[in-house]
């Protein structure tokens, strides 16, 4: 467990060009905005917009900001996020603090368990804060857990059996909160739902799915040359 931490540690860290930027973000309220509003798009379009919401590192901010952002919902026909953003914006503006403790921002309309766990994970609470870190399932985790022990976690215990498969995974020494966001990352870089790129990820040679992929790719191709000869 500690060397695979040490190396999703490493190799998080030594990222210069990440899928998911906002997981280096500096405060909770730029997680939550780049979250509602970028998720699932396309590389071009994450590294174009991020740095235009991440100067908005407040809900303040990002009202005094409205039209700028409902232009950026538009563009990219998320009108209806934009939106909710500034929804939640307008509830959080009187009231900030909600966001930096770790009960609070689970009680935050709109914001749901997945959202809140990786908001936590990305930006620790203030320093009296001495909550547990969250042990993150969603955002793909589980896919990536799934394939590197070759353990089938059923959908419907995944916040039981997928919690602790994840959790034996990363550990919980220093390393721990770099590689669990590493995780995140690999799951939306490399260990993608369809046609994983197995060459680039840092623990291949450990990976029972990718060992288990090489193995099919290497029969694939022997048997493809027998078929020539």
């Amino acid at each position: 467990t500690q060397e695979v931490a040490r190396l999703l540690a490493g190799w998080f860290d030594g990222l210069k060009v990440r899928s998911v930027p906002w997981l280096r973000a500096q405060t909770r309220w730029q997680v939550v905005c780049a979250e509602l509003l970028l998720d699932r798009l396309g590389a071009s379009h994450v590294r174009s917009l991020w740095p235009l919401l991440a100067r908005w590192a407040s809900p303040a901010q990002t009202l005094a900001a409205a039209s700028e952002l409902r232009e950026i919902g538009r563009w990219l026909e998320r009108d209806g996020r934009a939106e909710r953003i500034l929804e939640m914006a307008e509830q959080l503006a009187s009231a900030p603090d909600q966001l930096d403790d770790d009960d609070h921002i689970r009680q935050i309309p709109g914001l749901n368990e997945t959202l809140a766990d990786l908001v936590v994970l990305v930006v620790a609470g203030g320093a009296e804060d001495e909550s547990e870190e969250p042990v993150l399932v969603g955002r793909g985790v589980l896919r990536v857990v799934a394939r590197f022990t070759g353990e089938r976690v059923d959908r419907r215990n995944k916040m039981t059996d997928g919690r602790l498969a994840t959790a034996r995974m990363i550990g919980d020494g220093d390393d721990s909160r770099a590689a669990h966001l590493g995780l995140v990352e690999l799951a939306a870089a490399i260990c993608r739902p369809a046609e994983p790129i197995c060459v680039e990820c840092p623990l291949a040679r450990t990976c029972h799915g990718s060992q288990a992929k090489a193995q099919r790719e290497a029969l694939l191709f022997l048997q493809s040359r027998r078929l020539r000869n």
